[in-house]
């Protein structure tokens, strides 16, 4: 049976893009990323809830976009769910549900700025990174 794993979201960054390099030299970047959701409060009346979600980006991506992920600023991200598990140092498995990026959009602030010419506006990310990343 065929099946889909896709995940898009529009938010804002909760973090600056933390680049971290494997033993093996192999870039991975991750930030935050804050979606609102409407939910109906217990007066009725909806209101907007934040949701957090985990990103990361990998290889040359990673290296790549990384210095332009900033606290505060709209992405439109694209990529897929997965979740990771560890055991931590007493033993105890771990696990950390995050959207693997392979697609990134800039979108200009809200205060209405414009985006700099600087900064790139679209990244696609090589999927065939997935199986390079031991970590």
């Amino acid at each position: 049976m065929p099946s889909l794993n896709h995940c898009t979201f529009m938010g804002n960054a909760t973090s600056d893009a933390d680049l971290k390099y494997t033993a093996s030299g192999f870039a991975i970047a991750s930030f935050g990323l804050a979606v609102n959701d409407r939910k109906k409060n217990k007066d009725g009346k909806y209101e907007e809830v934040p949701i957090f979600i985990n990103c990361v980006m990998l290889g040359d991506t990673a290296e790549k976009m990384s210095q332009y992920i900033n606290k505060g600023k709209p992405y439109y991200i694209e990529g897929k769910l997965q979740i990771r598990t560890w055991d931590n140092d007493q033993g105890v498995k771990q696990y950390r549900t995050e959207i693997l990026v392979n697609n990134i959009q800039f979108l200009a602030s809200r205060d209405g700025g414009g985006q700099s010419s600087q900064r790139p506006q679209k990244q696609q990310a090589n999927s065939n990174t997935d199986s390079q990343w031991d970590g």
